[in-house]
């Protein structure tokens, strides 16, 4: 038994040891990094407000443990504390500070891209084909980049989209020198790090305090806090909605609590829970002051994913926009792009920034789209213009730069819209098809990426679709065989290529005739897939 003690001890310190060694020889092999910081948002809260004792206690997890988890409802301000660490601690602690979204494979994808981007991967292939990088490459270089870097700070907001399947997409905690971060609503992903901490809603002193910090406007008193903080659970989120408008609209702090008091009855039997009601009664307050434009991209912006949405995709599909928003987003219209950005702002609806080629990124918090969603109800209006906008605008185009970049800023938003049309289950043909364009116009473009496997599946959405709408015999359903032979046949599966383009052939060359340039097309590529197996048949 003792002999066996030995044994396992002598492995474990060999292990350790050869963990140490690949370390240094990675960063022996390491290019001198130079600081990067990510941290979402950029700007620090300048109203930030208490939480000392959750600051406290990442500190703490994060020396001992190397990870730590931030665990909460939505609105209660994970993300807020998270972001307030990192700001802090910047320059003391830390000589990179990351922050990836891990709402979804395709947020953490487009994080993850922003990072490689950063580290120096160049993001298009090395054979002159102007296509993307997939992303396991990515992902491997960020991964390994991570595992070579010091004094890292690595933060994993809304960590609960991925639950276990983050695991596959983060750094080896053996191999990795910094700290993880993670920000969660489910406490049932504890298992990521040692010890989640609980992040309620503020301590009433704490909320009138951040009252106080963020009505400017108006003189406040502790009294008139300590009731507002009261009606609203103390929830931050909800407190935070709650200042804009009341600092917009110069309204006295008894008004606005009337204001809540007249709403109740509208959410009372709303199937959803109280702080969530508190929630979206601020929100509704302060839309019914917007303009109607402006409440009409609030309400567009409910329907895609939360951060980084692109203002130039509905300026791009303004003619499908209702008016009088389609004449204020018109592409010459740059004021007043900037006017309606700067008052959903100003009323804490949503944020903003500028990338690096001046393109205006909204970010909207999660919980309030959820809210917004539910208060739409069965009106899908919204929706609907938001189907309608994407499919005028999305497009991968000629595979340069400039058209690549757009297609990955909008393209995690369009799978959004299109996972909301999906999921109202449309028997409306018209709805049906432009989904199907969507899905294939998404394959498309992760095909001129490099990423195969991606293009098949959306394909294959996209046929399903078209084979229940519009017929196996329709030439939209022939292009999609067509997309799909092509895919294979760059992956050398070329006999299940033949027998695509074969399938969209004899449907052009019934509905568009021999002399068709689709047909001819295809014919050819029908011969040379031929060709292909005649020097190469199938083992």
């Amino acid at each position: 038994m003792m002999y066996e003690t030995v044994i396992a001890s002598i492995v474990k310190i060999l292990l350790n040891i050869g963990s140490f060694m690949l370390k240094k020889i990675r960063a022996d092999k390491t290019p001198k990094q130079q600081p990067i910081i990510l941290i979402r948002p950029e700007s620090e809260n300048t109203n930030f407000t208490g939480r000392k004792s959750h600051l406290k206690k990442i500190r703490k997890e994060l020396k001992v443990h190397g990870m730590a988890t931030l665990w909460g409802n939505g609105g209660f301000g994970k993300t807020q504390i998270a972001a307030e660490y990192a700001h802090k601690r910047k320059r003391k602690k830390y000589k990179h500070i990351l922050f990836a979204d891990a709402a979804d494979v395709g947020a953490l994808e487009k994080s993850y891209r922003e990072i490689a981007k950063r580290t120096g991967l160049r993001l298009t292939r090395d054979d002159g084909s102007g296509k993307e990088v997939d992303f396991d490459t990515v992902k491997n270089h960020v991964i390994l980049w991570l595992e070579s870097s010091e004094k890292c700070l690595l933060v994993y907001d809304n960590a609960e989209g991925l639950k276990e399947k983050l695991r596959d997409y983060i750094p080896n905690t053996d191999m990795f020198n910094g700290h993880m971060l993670f920000c969660t609503r489910l406490y049932e992903h504890r298992y990521i790090s040692h010890k989640p901490i609980s992040v309620e809603a503020f301590e009433p002193t704490d909320a009138v305090a951040f009252l106080k910090k963020s009505i400017t406007n108006i003189n406040i008193d502790d009294g008139d806090a300590r009731k507002l903080a009261t009606v609203l659970d103390c929830i931050p989120l909800a407190l935070r909605i709650a200042a804009a408008y009341i600092n917009n609209m110069d309204k006295r702090v008894s008004r606005y609590i009337e204001l809540l008091e007249q709403d109740k009855l509208k959410y009372l039997d709303m199937d959803i829970p109280d702080y969530e009601k508190k929630i979206t009664a601020t929100w509704n307050i302060s839309v019914e002051a917007l303009s109607e434009e402006v409440r009409q991209l609030f309400y567009l912006c409910a329907y895609c994913t939360p951060d980084d949405i692109p203002l130039s995709m509905f300026i791009d599909g303004s003619a499908n926009l209702p008016s009088p928003l389609s004449e204020k987003l018109a592409p010459d219209n740059e004021r007043e792009h900037d006017r309606i950005l700067k008052e959903l702002k100003d009323f804490a609806l949503l944020t903003y920034r500028w990338d690096d080629d001046d393109n205006a990124l909204m970010t909207i918090h999660g919980l309030v789209q959820e809210t917004v969603r539910h208060n739409h109800g069965e009106d899908d209006r919204w929706l609907k213009v938001c189907l309608d906008v994407v499919h005028g605008s999305f497009r991968y185009g000629d595979g340069n730069k400039h058209d690549a970049d757009k297609f990955m800023r909008g393209l995690p938003h369009v799978l959004k819209i299109a996972e909301h049309v999906k999921e109202k289950a449309y028997e409306d043909d018209e709805a049906l098809t432009k989904l199907g364009w969507l899905y294939n116009e998404a394959g498309n473009g992760f095909l001129n990426q490099g990423s195969y496997d991606k293009a098949l599946e959306w394909h294959q959405k996209a046929l399903v679709i078209y084979g229940k709408v519009l017929g196996t015999e329709h030439p939209s359903t022939a292009t999609t065989y067509n997309n799909m032979a092509c895919i294979h046949y760059d992956l050398g599966n070329h006999t299940e290529a033949l027998n695509l383009f074969q399938k969209a052939y004899d449907v052009l060359l019934c509905r568009l005739g021999e002399n068709h340039p689709h047909t001819i097309s295809t014919k050819t590529d029908i011969e040379i897939t031929k060709k292909k197996l005649e020097q190469c048949p199938p083992s």
